[in-house]
């Protein structure tokens, strides 16, 4: 029985280790723009190691139809979308 207790608190201390690691980076919209400015400026430029590693260190999944490329990244973007009025006709 000790040594489970033993166990658990090594494993609880590697966990707590682990989420101390786990560090969530806040990506801006202007953060995505720059990263993709870059991307393009590989591209043209032939880059190949750059493209790479851009690809590598973003790009989780790409699927690939006949017809279509279905790309799936490694971070989740959400950008604030400003209210939209609608806009009524003066004859209403």
């Amino acid at each position: 029985m000790d040594e489970l207790k033993k166990r658990k608190i090594e494993l609880e201390s590697k966990l707590s280790e682990i989420e101390a690691k786990d560090i969530s980076q806040i990506v801006t919209e202007a953060d995505v723009k720059s990263l993709l400015s870059n991307f393009s400026s590989y591209v043209i430029s032939k880059n190949v190691p750059e493209c790479k590693k851009f690809i590598r260190d973003f790009v989780k999944e790409v699927i690939v139809y006949k017809d279509t490329l279905k790309l799936s990244s490694m971070c989740l973007f959400v950008f604030r979308i400003p209210p939209v009025r609608p806009v009524v006709p003066e004859s209403f």
